[in-house]
Order: structure tokens, then C-alpha cells, then sequence
């Protein structure tokens, strides 16, 4: 079975290997030995792409939330534009709600402002944020509101130019990195991309953010690695 991504997701003290798979979504425990559950992709073996292309159906996107209401989940999309929210018990997983009709395109990123401290805020941080962003291959990307393991709300969406390779969610902003080279950044607060850096002049592949510092990283096939700074909206 072809595996799509592979993550080392932490909810709080405990940590858990996520497979995204042509079949579904499969969670490990910490050391990936013990199957803990398995969510099967019924949408089909064959769906269409954000630029109208058949693609076999696969489960890709991976990232922890915490909903407002205080419990834990691992989020993995799908080629099929649906969103699987996985909710941990503190023993079990179970799915509590799939998110739909949000996405024409196949889901290439989640994440979450709690993802991004690797699934806890540092000492003197600010709670994260109860949100979820979703990205696709045509563009889009989602802002929901996580108030509970079965409403996950929808915000706002954002359409930019380029298919997105990933995102990420750092107090009142998404840091959004496109195919195209750009890094775009939204505001939570006025719902728009009020930044664009021109980080790369090929395929941008991957960015990561530091898990307690406001830095991130970028690489892609320009053979370069970059480090930047979360830049400051502007009144």
C-alpha cells in the first residue's frame, strides 16, 4: 500500500505515528509498534484534482488540534477534498466529525497553531488558538473555528494563486507556502494575505516552523534552504 506522509504527531505527554495511506489513515503508538486505530477512505479509488486530472484517492495532510471545548485530535485530509477529525480520548480514537464540500481540490496540508509547538505552547505563551487550516492543490485555503470534537465551523477561505505545498499557524497568522516559490501570510484578525515573500524561484517542497521561537524554514528545488522571520502586520 503506498504511503503518502508519514508524522510524528504529539498530544500533550504522549506522541503518536500517523500514516496516510492510499487506504486511509492508520495511528501508531510513540515507538510505531502497536496499531491504536484505522479510518478507511470510502470516497472512491479515483477522484479529480484541482486542475481537473484524475488522481487515485489517497489520505495526505496531517496535523494535531485542540477544539475550544479542550480536547485533543489528529486531522488528515484526503484527495478527495474531505477533512477526517480524529478525536483522542486520553485512551482511545474514535472519529468524531468528517469536514466536507469545503474543498473542490485534494487536500495537500492541515495545521494549527497547537501543531505548530508540537502539540503544546511553551512556558509563558498564549493558549493556541482553536483553529484548524486546510490547503489544497487549487489554491485554497480554509480558516475553522475548533469548538468541538463534532463542529469544526468554517471561518473564512482564502484563494491564492499557486497549488500549496503546505501550511502552518502561528498566533494571529497562516503562513502559507505555495508551489510556486511564494510564502503568503494571512491575518487571522482581517482575513486577508497581508505579506508575500518570494522565498524561492522553484518548487517550493516543505517549511517548518520553530517550535517556540517565530522563525520557520523553507527548501525547496532551487537547491537552497532559507530561514525567516514571521514578519509583523502592519496597521
Amino acid at each position: 500500500v503506498a504511503a503518502y506522509q508519514v508524522r510524528l504527531v504529539t498530544l500533550g505527554a504522549e506522541s503518536f505515528f500517523v500514516l496516510a495511506t492510499a487506504n486511509g489513515v492508520q495511528i501508531y503508538d510513540g515507538k510505531g509498534k502497536q496499531l491504536m486505530y484505522s479510518h478507511a477512505l470510502t470516497e472512491g479509488k479515483t477522484v479529480l484534482t484541482g486542475s481537473g486530472a484524475e488522481m487515485a484517492n489517497h489520505a495526505r495532510g496531517i496535523c494535531s488540534t485542540c477544539t475550544a471545548d479542550g480536547y485533543a485530535q489528529i486531522c488528515v485530509g484526503s484527495a478527495a477534498g474531505s477533512i477526517f477529525v480524529i478525536t483522542y480520548d486520553g485512551e482511545n480514537f474514535h472519529t468524531s466529525t468528517t469536514l466536507q464540500g469545503q474543498h473542490a481540490g485534494s487536500i495537500t496540508d492541515l495545521g494549527s497553531e497547537v501543531d505548530s509547538y508540537r502539540g503544546a505552547a511553551p512556558t509563558g505563551a498564549e493558549a493556541p488558538r482553536p483553529i484548524l487550516v486546510s490547503a489544497d492543490d487549487a489554491g485554497l485555503v480554509n480558516v475553522w473555528a475548533a469548538n468541538t470534537p463534532t463542529d469544526f465551523a468554517k471561518l473564512f477561505g482564502v484563494q491564492l494563486k499557486a497549488p500549496v505545498a503546505t501550511v502552518a499557524a502561528r498566533g494571529d497568522q497562516v503562513i502559507v507556502a505555495e508551489a510556486s516559490g511564494v510564502v503568503s501570510f494571512v491575518s487571522l484578525s482581517t482575513q486577508r494575505v497581508y505579506c508575500e515573500l518570494q522565498a524561492h524561484s522553484r518548487f517550493l517542497s516543505a517549511m517548518d516552523l520553530h517550535p517556540w521561537r517565530d522563525v520557520f524554514a523553507t527548501v525547496a528545488e532551487d537547491s537552497t534552504v532559507g530561514v525567516w522571520a514571521l514578519p509583523k502586520e502592519s496597521g
